[in-house]
């Protein structure tokens, strides 16, 4: 006869209980990507036993995901003080530290699991990656060299292919990348990369085709294709008095570049419903009286067909670089915004700036610049205004050091605003930014501040761009060389100054 339960004993099992279904639900949303819910869940079993070592351990990895990395290392250094040999810890806060930059920390971290844990493949392709943007080339190529020597998995052939695109060994990257699709063709992370690589080498064709594989890749790429009852539009058929909804699938850059297609589809006789982030909303209602702009969120009205924008060069078939729609300017500014950054009639040159992007950009390491950087323009004959929302701590002295510098942050509320500052301006000079494809948008020079490999939309070499004819492209001669840019823009700044005189 057993033993009947007593309140404190059921209170233990139904505690047990429901730790059990937290962690359940927690490594459930985890494996399927949704990181917010996975860490409400593992909070919510920190919040019955502060210790859960499995609780700890997924928060550090669903933080990462998110890109809340210190406080995700601070929760594995938690983990790691109740389990210091466990090599799973030392790989996932590795990861973490990874992302934080924080290289010296990261490698050893990986080291450490490596020594616990030698017979994992994923430790030495994880210590490889972390060499590879912590710079150090050679030593990350050995190691994905031995990787795919020893264990020849698409994962490492892909990476090497990216390493070899940041080296500009195009053949070898392309070479990579071929070889990851052979080894793992169920990955469309590996179709993605070399869609992007053929784009950036200029092969429209084949790199639009593949680019759709981005809908399902998992991180930074397009997120998923939506469903609707309409279907979907790809150039198949007339669009003449159809209502075709184009909506916008990433960010401000891309959909002021690619709502140029509307224009498009209005020329072939459709009417088009144009869904936009809520900042954009106002500016591209200027695009066309016969498209129709919607802020994402809002109901949608009805339509016949639809089509993510980035999705638009593929659907004209054959839309090479020539047949890139280059329009001299198809935004404009609102005039009444406008007069409001009228001024007195100036003698000096006036110039828009924008230094740097967005700090959760994967590439913001490469393409942004410090503002102490650019000190050697602060003696020429030029009336300059910050174009920037947001000025980084690391760059607050060096601003404070150009008092000359005119700031306008308390006016830029949305980019309507910002389009009413450029629209009073002679030139804009931006690294790549929202803010290039914008002026490029409303037809005002740009100067675009390229790394030595930029995003595919700008392309090699050329110092023009297809998509923007008022753009003038400013490359470094070799990775991370923003020393012979700035000089080179210095020059070209005193002159055009000098003649403006």
């Amino acid at each position: 006869m057993s033993t009947p339960s007593t309140p404190s004993n059921q209170k233990k099992n139904t505690g047990a209980g429901e730790l059990a279904l937290l962690a359940q639900r927690a490594d459930q949303a985890l494996g399927q990507g949704n990181y917010k819910l996975a860490l409400e869940h593992y909070n919510q079993m920190l919040a019955r036993q502060a210790d859960n070592l499995a609780a700890l351990v997924g928060c550090g990895r669903a933080l990462t995901a998110l890109r809340q990395y210190e406080f995700a290392i601070a929760h594995l250094d938690y983990a790691l003080a109740a389990a210091p040999q466990d090599a799973a810890i030392h790989h996932y806060r590795g990861l973490a530290l990874q992302k934080a930059r924080r290289f010296d920390e990261a490698i050893a971290a990986l080291q450490t699991a490596i020594e616990l844990q030698p017979d994992q493949p994923a430790l030495y392709l994880n210590l490889a990656n972390t060499l590879a943007d912590a710079g150090d080339t050679e030593l990350a190529l050995a190691f994905y060299d031995q990787i795919i020597a020893q264990y020849p998995s698409a994962l490492a052939f892909n990476n090497r292919g990216n390493l070899h695109l940041d080296q500009g060994r195009f053949s070898l990257a392309m070479q990579d990348f071929t070889e990851a699709i052979k080894l793992q063709p169920d990955q469309p992370r590996f179709f993605w990369n070399k869609a992007l690589l053929h784009l950036l080498l200029g092969d429209y064709a084949q790199g639009w085709a593949l680019y759709e594989y981005g809908f399902h890749t998992e991180g930074e790429a397009r997120g998923l294709m939506r469903r609707f009852d309409p279907p979907r539009w790809l150039g198949d058929s007339a669009l003449a008095g159809k209502r075709l909804l184009l909506w916008a699938e990433q960010g401000y850059g891309d959909t002021l570049q690619f709502c140029r297609y509307a224009l498009q589809a209005v020329q072939q006789g459709a009417k088009v419903i144009l869904e936009v982030q809520p900042p954009l909303r106002k500016l591209l209602q200027s695009l066309h009286p016969q498209v129709e702009v919607i802020a994402a969120g809002q109901d949608l009205p009805p339509f016949d067909l639809h089509s993510p924008l980035l999705s638009m060069p593929l659907a004209w078939a054959n839309a090479g670089l020539a047949e890139v729609p280059a329009y001299p300017a198809y935004l404009h500014a609102d005039e009444n915004l406008k007069a409001g950054f009228a001024q007195t009639p100036c003698k000096q040159l006036r110039v828009g700036l924008v230094w740097s992007g967005s700090t959760t950009h994967s590439n913001d390491h490469r393409r942004s610049l410090l503002l102490q950087n650019l000190a050697s323009w602060r003696d020429l004959p030029i009336e300059l205004h910050c174009l920037q929302l947001e000025v980084r701590e690391v760059d607050v002295p060096a601003l404070a050091a150009w008092p000359a510098m005119q700031l306008h942050t308390d006016a830029l509320k949305d980019f309507s605003d910002t389009a009413a500052l450029i629209s009073s301006l002679d030139v804009v000079i931006s690294v790549d930014t929202a803010v290039a494809h914008l002026a490029g948008a409303l037809g005002k020079p740009v100067w675009v501040l390229l790394p030595w490999i930029p995003d595919f939309r700008w392309l090699l070499e050329r110092q023009d761009s297809p998509w923007y004819p008022t753009a003038r492209l400013y490359r470094q001669p070799e990775a991370g060389d923003w020393a012979s840019v700035v000089a080179q823009v210095r020059r070209d700044l005193h002159a055009l100054a000098t003649s403006a005189e």
